[in-house]
């Protein structure tokens, strides 16, 4: 579980530690943020969105 893990970082290490955490193989990672970058959707295998402690869109870039 990863809560805003990079919310005090720049733009651009923020991109490469998230990417980095993403190619690991075998493993669940749940990120929670206020800010994803549409770029970096292809990345995750779902992406919950929610509002008001409901869930209001599931996306699935790769599908």
């Amino acid at each position: 579980m990863l809560d805003e893990f990079t919310s005090a970082l720049d733009q651009f290490t923020a991109q490469t530690i998230e990417k980095e955490i993403m190619i690991l193989k075998e493993q669940t990672c749940i990120h929670v943020t206020h800010k994803l970058s549409e770029a970096d959707e292809h990345l995750y295998d779902a992406i919950l969105e929610i509002d008001a402690g409901q869930l209001v869109k599931v996306t699935q870039p790769n599908v």
